[in-house]
């Protein structure tokens, strides 16, 4: 299989018993590997930290912040986003925290 993404793989799955009669069975199924979100432009304006991130078309995306990696209790900023295979942009006010980290989860 190959190590980059985006890369499409198709698995063979097969099984078999010796009880009586023998029965066997297979199946193929798809599995795409699509890579991980990277932002690619980030930038503060009109008091908003603002970041971009290259999307994969039907990949759904949750924008998630803390203010603390040694202990995270990282929180959901806003809905659920779906990639259209155009970027994405999220904007975030800056409110006074001395710091805060941003992350993009890929949901199921």
């Amino acid at each position: 299989m190959p190590s980059i993404a985006p890369a499409t793989n198709t698995i063979s799955v097969g099984v078999s018993d010796d009880g009586s009669p023998a029965m066997t069975d297979a199946e193929l199924f798809t599995v795409i590997v699509a890579p991980r979100p990277e932002s690619y432009a980030h930038r503060v304006q009109d008091g908003n930290f603002i970041f971009d991130w290259a999307t994969v078309a039907g990949q759904r995306f949750r924008v998630e912040s803390t203010e603390n990696l040694a202990t995270p209790v990282w929180v959901s900023l806003g809905d659920v986003l779906l990639g259209t295979g155009a970027p994405l942009s999220s904007t975030n006010e800056l409110d006074g925290s001395l710091q805060r980290y941003f992350r993009v989860r890929v949901l199921p």
